[in-house]
């Protein structure tokens, strides 16, 4: 989408409504209007993710450049577009964010579940099925990841991080 004049006060705007203060808005303007070019986004729902993110994994406005090079790479990197990715957040972020699986390692889930075909609110509920199993997992769940020698907590009782080998013992 091109941008005209006045799309940064729409991203001001959007920023604001989302609970953003009017410093911190004006401080992560620049991000969402470069993540609504590279994503081909309207600046006012390109600002609408990024707060919505910076929100809910409870991050700074100065957070917001991270958020638009985080979800702008996805995009490069798979299959999926920006707004793929923004619906799967909608769906994914909360329980991801409370579960401490970082921005970094959803984006890049996501361009995975992508590149097999599986997109948007598809994705991003396949995910969140995904964590909140291994938040709250059935006995025979437990059992099975057992046997396979996984272990799903860390020593401090976190969900352990996404790493290849991070849940095997």
């Amino acid at each position: 989408m091109g941008q005209k004049t006045g799309d940064d006060a729409w991203g001001v705007v959007e920023l604001a409504k989302s609970g953003l203060s009017l410093k911190a808005s004006l401080a992560a303007v620049n991000a969402t209007m470069t993540l609504a070019k590279a994503g081909e986004l309207q600046v006012a729902d390109a600002s609408v993710l990024v707060a919505n993110t910076l929100n809910t994994f409870s991050l700074k406005a100065s957070a917001a450049s991270k958020i638009a090079n985080g979800l702008a790479n996805a995009a490069n990197i798979s299959s999926a577009d920006v707004s793929d990715l923004a619906e799967s957040f909608k769906y994914v972020s909360p329980i991801a964010a409370k579960a401490g699986v970082s921005l970094d390692q959803v984006n890049a889930i996501l361009a995975e579940l992508s590149n097999s075909g599986v997109k948007a609110s598809q994705a991003g509920t396949s995910l969140r099925t995904f964590l909140l199993n291994l938040q709250a997992p059935t006995a025979a769940g437990v059992k099975a990841l057992s046997a396979l020698s996984v272990s799903v907590y860390d020593a401090q009782g976190n969900i352990a991080s996404f790493r290849q080998d991070a849940f095997f013992v």
